[in-house]
């Protein structure tokens, strides 16, 4: 089985990457958010420059985000599962 990493699988570039890749019988974890320096800048960003991140800032305040450890806990998790690989894409969400 060919697993393969990708992040921001929700939207733009990642989505297209992830839809082809999971096309071509690759699986393809979806961390959710990560909590990054480039995420607490766009949060921070001003609104009139960078809308986005008030959507951005609302997740995070809704406990969406997650760090980078937690990220790669849930990773090796969903790895373990026994389902893992029936789906395409695996929102590792819930792992």
């Amino acid at each position: 089985m060919q697993v393969t990493i990708v992040t921001g699988t929700s939207r733009g570039l990642g989505l297209a990457v992830t839809k082809a890749l999971s096309q071509r019988g690759n699986h393809v974890p979806a961390p959710g958010i990560i909590d990054t320096g480039m995420q607490f800048r766009q949060r921070s960003a001003d609104r009139t420059l960078l809308p986005e991140g008030e959507r951005l800032a609302q997740l995070e305040s809704g406990g969406q985000f997650a760090s980078a450890e937690t990220a790669a806990a849930r990773l090796l998790r969903s790895l373990d599962r026994p389902e893992f690989g029936s789906y395409p894409v695996a929102d590792m969400r819930d792992a």
